[in-house]
């Protein structure tokens, strides 16, 4: 594990311009091989964990939401896709169009909704990757965490409280208490 895992939880880490990261208790860089006997871990460690469990609880409370509203894009991208394709399908069988009415709908009516169908796809599509990473990064940073604290035999336990959102803020409010 390196050892900045450790010193970002720890108070005692100066980040010095000219050298990097140093020990406030030592003056120098890190030189511990598992655990450092030095670490102080209470303020950083607090705030960093409440920023990681928020956005993990977060993600876990909402994740059927996300993913019902991504894949209701993606059907609603489909849906208008293939009506663009049967409204040029419909056209082209029609055939009894002058070339220049033809021209009209082939371009406005078919061409118009195969676009907005594609465009829904894509969007949807992104959506979900995006979802898919922030649920890996989120899962990652908390395992990262627990496996600093275990080492240090920390043991936590926690309650996540998400307040109503008003005018598109949401009150969060963290209990974090060390075992």
């Amino acid at each position: 594990m390196k050892k900045k895992k450790h010193c970002d939880l720890c108070d005692n880490q100066i980040l010095n311009i000219d050298v990097g990261l140093i020990c406030a208790v030592t003056k120098g860089k890190p030189s511990f091989t598992n655990l450092c006997t030095k670490i102080n871990l209470k303020n950083r460690l607090k705030t960093r964990l409440e920023d990681v469990l928020i956005e993990y609880e977060y993600l876990k409370q909402n994740k059927e939401k996300l993913f019902i509203n991504t894949y209701l894009k993606l059907i609603l991208g489909l849906l208008i896709f293939f009506c663009g394709c049967f409204s040029l399908k419909f056209l082209y069988d029609q055939g009894n169009f002058s070339p220049l009415i033809a021209l009209k709908y082939l371009i406005l009516v078919p061409g118009i909704s195969i676009t907005t169908g594609l465009y829904f796809m894509k969007f949807a599509i992104s959506k979900l990757v995006i979802i898919k990473k922030e649920f890996s990064n989120a899962r990652e940073a908390k395992n990262n965490l627990d496996k600093v604290l275990k080492l240090y035999s920390n043991k936590y336990s926690y309650t996540v409280n998400f307040d109503e959102e008003v005018h598109g803020i949401q009150n969060v409010n963290v209990e974090i208490e060390f075992v």
